[in-house]
């Protein structure tokens, strides 16, 4: 069943399920007060992190972890007691943590509640969000913003459309898409995107100083960092008969081990040009990657063979854009024999990284809250 074909099936059968859910939450309704949250000066926002998340390795600064980086980045832009987490655990029944997590936003006053909700927390399939948000809407007068990484995908977006009609108070950032084009069935004001998951001063800091090495002499003129899917492999091939030096994630020592982040920061690291394949998995539609992102924030051009999606963000000039391998091919090598334009492409897309690498995420909050007449968490002043 082709992607606009499911979106005609979303359009019929999403907005049934969405009223049995409006019904059942009605029916649901109970006398006690709504927290006047929403309506307090004092910012607190929460954000949800499932346990073993926090308890992991990656919870560092420059271990790659989205929830540290949403933490990191959120204290930065609104101070340290303006924000604050909810751990979750994800071995309990969803149940509880929907009441414990409810009760937490009320007894704290929370203003405003930050998560990921394509699953439950740190589970693969399972989804009871729109429990949740029957549950909060009783006695929580918040504002919630949900994290979508794959908005593309029309489950994700029926998902957030059951939770919008549960808890109209919420909205919706989608990493990857551009909502005005590709938002599916969902309800006006409910997607904002794209965006890129922010990545936080401590940890730019930390992965560019581990890292260093590898940007003074790169190993190769560009390289692949990701899954090496059969349309791929014909590209790189093709790359590597043209005589440039091709690296297909050369950051890992064994190939069947996901390697951390700052291995994957060497990985782009190791070559003046990285290469960034937009195509969704499964679907013939462009996404925005972090590879767009974290290309120039580290020291590497990225080639893209999408532009209209990264240009929310860069120059045309501050990556390569590519319509075919003959087109790349070209464009690599005329860059290559001019090192001061190689340099100066470089330092301008570093420094344009390094402004949204935070802010870029935060913006688009800021947006949606603002596209539903829902209160803005408020920025500290920096002295």
């Amino acid at each position: 069943m082709g992607y606009l074909t499911l979106r005609l099936f979303g359009r019929l059968i999403v907005p049934a399920i969405c009223a049995r859910d409006s019904w059942r939450t009605r029916e649901a309704q109970d006398s006690r007060a709504i927290s006047a949250a929403a309506a307090t000066q004092d910012t607190l926002l929460i954000i949800v992190v499932p346990d073993a998340e926090r308890r992991g390795d990656s919870w560092k600064s420059g271990g790659g972890n989205y929830f540290f980086e949403l933490l990191a980045s959120a204290r930065d832009r609104y101070g340290d007691d303006a924000v604050d987490v909810f751990v979750v655990n994800e071995a309990a029944p969803s149940s509880l943590w929907h009441a414990a997590l409810t009760q937490f936003l009320v007894e704290t006053n929370a203003t405003h509640c930050v998560a990921f909700i394509e699953s439950d927390p740190a589970q693969a399939g399972p989804w009871h969000w729109q429990n949740f948000a029957a549950l909060a809407r009783r006695s929580w007068n918040g504002a919630f913003v949900g994290i979508l990484t794959d908005g593309l995908y029309l489950l994700h977006q029926a998902r957030a459309t059951r939770f919008r009609h549960a808890y109209p108070r919420s909205s919706f950032v989608a990493i990857d898409i551009d909502e005005s084009r590709h938002a599916g069935f969902v309800p006006k004001r409910t997607l904002f995107g794209p965006c890129f998951l922010p990545i936080s001063d401590l940890s730019i800091e930390a992965l560019r100083r581990v890292t260093s090495h590898n940007s003074k002499h790169p190993e190769y003129d560009v390289v692949f960092v990701g899954k090496v899917y059969s349309n791929r492999e014909g590209l790189l091939e093709e790359l590597r008969s043209s005589g440039l030096r091709v690296g297909v994630n050369p950051h890992r020592t064994d190939p069947t081990i996901r390697s951390g982040y700052g291995a994957y920061v060497r990985g782009l690291r190791m070559a003046h040009f990285t290469l960034n394949l937009s195509e969704a998995g499964g679907i013939p539609i462009p996404q925005l990657k972090s590879r767009m992102l974290e290309g120039p924030l580290f020291g590497t051009i990225v080639c893209s063979d999408e532009s209209k999606l990264a240009r929310h963000f860069f120059d045309a000039d501050d990556f390569v854009n590519f319509k075919s391998v003959e087109d790349l091919k070209s464009k690599i090598v005329q860059l290559l024999s001019d090192p001061t334009r190689l340099n100066e492409i470089k330092k301008a897309a570093g420094r344009r990284a390094q402004a949204i690498a935070s802010d870029a995420f935060w913006s688009t909050v800021d947006r949606a809250l603002a596209a539903n007449n829902l209160p803005l968490p408020i920025r500290r002043r920096l002295n």
